[in-house]
């Protein structure tokens, strides 16, 4: 017997609704592409759909290709900004971390050395941060836009599909 059974005082009906759902489902499942075993494959398309498959992923891969390149363009114009408290010091960082722009105001030199380091120190660190936030939102908005590709060719495929064909001409 296929299907998931379930014991249920109520005289059998929950195991007969499961295992019924459960027979539909794997019928559905055999037929979406299916071995004939009763275990489903849905990495395994039917001979005929190779073609429509294999376009799928063409599309895809290009789809993904062209993401990745608006990805590096939109990652080379991040500028993460920060600026001090009292305005004496702003910094400006590019996507992978490195500071691009440090302005100081020559008001700064009246503080304390240890005051000018803590500063700059504090404001480059922020400015690194909101240039990493803003790469992450990026990323993560282009992989949102290229999520659930096709599904691959995987090498039982190949095996199955080669065994079809060499069956076939025979």
């Amino acid at each position: 017997m296929t299907g998931i059974e379930m014991e249920s005082g109520e005289a059998g009906q929950n195991t007969s609704r499961v295992t019924a759902y459960a027979k539909q489902h794997h019928a559905v499942l055999n037929h979406l592409g299916g071995r004939g075993d009763g275990i489903p494959s849905l990495c395994t398309p039917r001979p005929e759909d190779d073609v429509e498959q294999m376009e799928r992923i063409l599309l895809h891969t290009m789809k993904m290709v062209a993401n990745l390149r608006e990805t590096q363009k939109d990652l080379a114009v991040v500028a993460g900004t920060a600026e001090s408290r009292d305005g004496l010091i702003s910094a400006v960082a590019n996507s992978q971390g490195d500071i691009t722009r440090i302005h100081i105001n020559p008001r700064l030199m009246r503080l304390a050395h240890t005051d000018i380091a803590e500063k700059l120190t504090t404001v480059l660190q922020q400015a690194q941060l909101n240039a990493e936030a803003q790469a992450k939102q990026i990323i993560d908005r282009r992989l949102a836009d290229t999520a659930n590709p096709p599904l691959l060719l995987d090498e039982r495929f190949i095996s199955e599909r080669v065994e079809q064909i060499a069956r076939n001409l025979f």
